[in-house]
């Protein structure tokens, strides 16, 4: 799965990601929840699991100063999860995640937590689910003109309904 991040070149945004959160954590800025968020993406995208995990797990501490990081943290942590084999763990973080960010105006970051949901879906197994929240995520990239994320959202629909 290609992470808006990195977008088939993963090792090169994982890199300047890693060192960005490097430099934000050096100056106790607040900026590296979201940096972090990003890094966890590229670290999935890698199969770097548990890297992945611990950057989430700096993302969603964010919290407070930043709820889209969180939601991404959220997100690949659930995909994480469901790598792992904790599905019910997993879809239950994925569908916290969308509600969370549903109450928003982010409509990239909802498209992108229905990945995420779809993701843990196929992983446990559950393709019609799955297709259900990649087809929500790619009206809502759609509505957005995001194109290349629709075109992934479609990718990954093929795959599970072809």
């Amino acid at each position: 799965m290609a992470t808006r991040v990195s977008f088939g070149n993963a090792a090169g945004s994982e890199r300047i990601l890693r060192e960005g959160v490097t430099v934000l954590t050096e100056a106790s800025s607040s900026a590296v929840a979201i940096v972090s968020a990003f890094h966890a993406e590229s670290l999935y995208d890698l199969a770097r699991y548990d890297d992945a995990d611990r950057a989430a797990a700096t993302a969603i501490d964010g919290w407070e100063m930043d709820i889209a990081s969180s939601v991404i943290g959220m997100r690949v942590r659930a995909m994480v999860g469901a790598r792992a084999g904790r599905f019910d763990e997993a879809e239950r973080t994925a569908r916290e995640a969308i509600t969370i960010i549903d109450g928003t105006d982010f409509i990239i970051d909802r498209a992108d937590a229905r990945v995420g949901l779809a993701e843990v879906l196929e992983l446990a197994g559950r393709p019609g689910d799955a297709v259900a929240a990649a087809t929500e995520a790619l009206g809502l990239y759609e509505a957005k003109g995001n194109v290349l994320q629709a075109g992934l959202a479609r990718a990954r629909l093929e795959r599970l309904h072809p």
